[in-house]
């Protein structure tokens, strides 16, 4: 459909990403395969991790038994990925699930710098955990009051 080969596939897919290992394939496979399937030629588009979620589970191969919550990790790590390279707006809504295709490959200025990307996408989940975890000891000092 994208005239797309394992030859021809750009450099951005097949970046480490550890959640990944739920899928018994390359990493540039499954990530090419989300990517084209939901970014491409996608933009103003909406993002819903529920939808990507359920594409996954019909049409890509998972290890069994499949462990759901690894599952939704690995979507939202490349979520993260997508967000730090441009082409996803920052996640928002309940469990930073919704966002918007901003550009895909061949909107954006230039090529992902690929450890930039991935240094920022570390970060911003940094950043989120630690808004997390002072949510949460607040919520614990006001039931302790």
């Amino acid at each position: 459909r994208y005239r797309v080969t394992p030859q021809t596939l750009p450099a951005f897919f097949g970046l480490p990403l550890q959640e990944g290992e739920i899928f018994p394939c390359e990493a540039r496979l499954w990530q090419a395969a989300i990517y084209y399937r939901f970014v491409h030629r996608h933009v103003g588009d909406s993002w819903r991790l529920a939808d990507v979620e359920q594409w996954v589970r019909a049409y890509l191969p998972v290890r069994r038994p499949l462990n759901n919550r690894q599952l939704r990790r690995a979507i939202a790590c490349y979520q993260e990925v997508l967000s730090a390279a441009g082409m996803l707006s920052l996640p928002a809504g309940y469990g930073r699930s919704n966002a918007r295709v901003l550009a895909d490959l061949n909107t954006l200025p230039s090529p992902p710098d690929i450890p930039e990307v991935l240094r920022l996408a570390r970060y911003r989940r940094t950043l989120a955990r630690e808004a997390r975890d002072a949510h949460r000891t607040r919520g614990q000092r006001g039931t302790a009051a």
